[in-house]
């Protein structure tokens, strides 16, 4: 099976806020919440995911998944990290509490199994993000 990605661009609405409730409703539109395994997926500073590590995961679940991430910056992690330390924090808790909000409304044996992921800096991200599943 293929599996799905959602990703939304730092265009796409004014805040984090916005930028994860299109990521919900978009995951939601394409059946991401059908899948087995759903990754929450936290990008470098640009946006950019290691085409290894994401491609490995679909691999291993035979394509029986869905990844959505979100992007907070035009920046490299680095510039980032020294300009606005929390946000890339900021921006997977965004994501994070939208998509774990929704997630828990579904029937616990019916909704798939989820996790956390981070490159760069985002790689900071899921350790900071508590999860409650």
């Amino acid at each position: 099976m293929d599996p799905i990605r959602g990703y939304v661009g730092m265009r796409s609405a004014s805040n984090n806020q916005e930028r994860a409730k299109l990521a919900l409703e978009e995951l939601k539109r394409v059946g991401g919440f059908e899948r087995s395994n759903l990754i929450i997926a936290t990008p470098t500073g640009n946006g950019w995911h290691d085409r290894g590590a994401v491609d490995s995961l679909e691999y291993l679940h035979a394509g029986d998944t869905a990844m959505v991430s979100m992007q907070y910056s035009y920046l490299p992690s680095w510039l980032i990290l020294i300009t606005e330390p929390n946000r890339s924090t900021n921006s997977a808790k965004a994501l994070f509490d939208e998509i774990y909000g929704y997630w828990t409304t579904l029937p616990k044996d019916a909704r798939p199994k989820l996790y956390l992921y981070g490159m760069s800096l985002g790689d900071l991200a899921p350790k900071l993000v508590p999860l409650y599943a």
